[in-house]
């Protein structure tokens, strides 16, 4: 299918199917590094052209690595009006507060899932992903972006480090909103679906262990703020996250 770039330039994309789908479209592979997700024709849920371009500029090692957004031809009616819209976004969003013209498709940088064991990788792993994934979550903040749709599936995590991708429902949030608030808000998720992930990894085994692994981050989705303090001094003196829920049993 043939597309607009975000210059109004056309492209045609035949990529690779890779058999992962959501609820709103699906990915293709371009090569080993670049990927593109489709939106599918129905979906409301598309990700924000301001949110696109701000997450872009980011270029933080936590956050999937955002290129370039398409447009579908054959939905194009007006070529002028159109370039107008994706190269005026945030005047759009200062009087719409919302697109004008949607996404269709995106690319980005493939981040290769390893199937590894988080439980069993260093506590420095565990700690220093979150104290960068928290350091993202504050960058956010910063520009009034609220995380949102943070679940298992819509994290990687490597060896080289926990990557965040999928952003497509993150969403601004009123100017107005008091952004310490949001920031506590922010870093709560990331603690939330680092417990997910390691409730997943304790699903084969006891109950006590999956218990204490829930314990690891009762007190840091309490209080984010200091949560990774918190969670750094539950874990001063074990080697392994795994080693926490064991001695505790």
């Amino acid at each position: 299918m043939i597309y607009y770039d975000s210059k109004g330039n056309q492209v045609e994309f035949n990529g690779q199917s890779t058999d992962l789908k959501g609820g709103n479209g699906e990915i293709y592979k371009i090569n080993d590094d670049i990927a593109y997700k489709k939106y599918f024709t129905y979906g409301e849920n598309k990700i924000k052209q301001a949110i696109f371009e701000l997450l872009k500029s980011f270029n933080n090692p936590h956050l999937v690595r955002l290129l370039e957004r398409y447009y579908l031809v054959k939905d194009i009616l007006d070529y002028d009006d159109f370039l107008y819209h994706i190269t005026h976004i945030e005047r759009d969003y200062a009087i719409y507060n919302r697109d004008i013209k949607k996404i269709d498709l995106y690319t980005y940088q493939w981040v290769k899932q390893e199937y590894i064991d988080i439980l069993e990788l260093s506590v420095d792993y565990l700690l220093d992903n979150i104290n960068g994934l928290i350091t993202l979550a504050d960058l956010l903040s910063d520009k009034y972006i609220a995380l949102s749709d943070m679940k298992y599936e819509n994290v990687i995590c490597n060896r080289n480090r926990i990557v965040l991708i999928d952003p497509d429902m993150y969403y601004f949030v009123n100017h107005q909103e008091n952004k310490s608030n949001l920031r506590n808000e922010n870093r709560r998720y990331i603690f939330q679906i680092m417990r997910s992930i390691c409730q997943r990894l304790t699903e084969y085994k006891s109950n006590s262990i999956s218990r204490n692994i829930t314990e690891l981050f009762e007190d840091s989705i309490k209080s984010p703020q200091s949560g990774l303090i918190l969670l750094s001094k539950k874990l001063s003196g074990y080697k392994i996250p795994l080693e926490y829920a064991l001695k505790k049993e």
